[in-house]
């Protein structure tokens, strides 16, 4: 972390699951919590926060604004409007949308202008502080500002900056929806198992961890190609050949192809409205 980067107060209007998620991620990398703002309607909800990271809360969005550098704004897209649009941005150097479906054109107008806007999409790993996000910068983000979320978004796992709005639909696709096709493949693998006589639980734990062993292994060798790790566990004529030719003769990259289409034509018709 850079001292500049630590010495920058970040402010949240809105206290959800991400929102929170992020603020312990921010606290668990080292982050003064007293730079910390927080805002949201319940008040319990904040109880709860400065509890467990003693962060500051407020009830006041104004508050947030005029306190932080940075701003996160988590709360549901339909909200947003009434939650940001009286706000002054003046003193605030950027500020984040984590609500789906909103274009920065949309916050634009909301705000009438006057901030620095980045559109992020994380991901619920993120609770995990193993989250995937997309982040894409409208033309008044200057370096710095990219600097300080980037410092805020790598608190809670990795991020990719796109070039192209458009693209936001397509990191939704890859990133903030697949954590349920992955989830969905477990449970059917998991299904699978117990079919053959498995009790679900011991089902459960080797298809978690294998999901995760493959992952890490992964992440860790990225100048390992993917292809290359399935190769070396597929023996000609084995077992793991049976299951994949099985998986294509059924049509796996049709598919996921399928899947991130409906996925990115949704998030076009959320973003118009739809």
């Amino acid at each position: 972390m850079s001292n500049q980067n630590q010495q920058l107060t970040i402010g949240f209007i809105g206290a959800g699951n991400m929102a929170s998620a992020i603020a312990r991620g921010l606290v668990k990398k080292g982050h003064n919590p007293e730079k910390v703002i927080m805002s949201n309607r319940s008040a319990g909800k904040l109880e709860q926060l400065a509890d467990e990271l003693s962060v500051q809360t407020t009830q006041n969005n104004q508050e947030v604004c005029d306190k932080a550098d940075v701003i996160l704004l988590s709360v549901k897209p339909q909200m947003m409007a009434d939650a940001i649009s009286e706000l002054d941005f003046s003193t605030v150097q950027v500020a984040v949308s984590v609500a789906a479906g909103l274009t920065t054109d949309n916050l634009k107008q909301m705000t009438q202008n006057k901030v620095a806007m980045v559109r992020s999409m994380p991901n619920t790993p993120s609770i995990e502080l193993c989250g995937a996000t997309g982040l894409y910068a409208d033309d008044a983000v200057k370096k710095q500002h990219a600097e300080s979320v980037n410092y805020v978004f790598g608190a809670i796992g990795e991020f990719e900056w796109v070039p192209d709005e458009n693209l936001m639909d397509t990191v939704t696709a890859l990133a903030g929806s697949s954590p349920a096709y992955f989830f969905r493949f477990m449970e059917t693998l998991i299904e699978a198992g117990t079919k053959q006589g498995m009790d679900e639980q011991t089902a459960r734990n080797l298809v978690v961890q294998s999901a995760l062993g493959a992952a890490t292994l992964i992440k860790n060798h990225p100048d390992i190609a993917i292809s290359e790790r399935r190769t070396q566990v597929t023996s000609p004529n084995g077992t793991t050949a049976a299951a994949l030719d099985s998986l294509e003769q059924s049509g796996i990259a049709d598919m996921a192809d399928k899947a991130v289409k409906a996925a990115v034509n949704r998030g076009k018709e959320l973003s118009e409205g739809k």
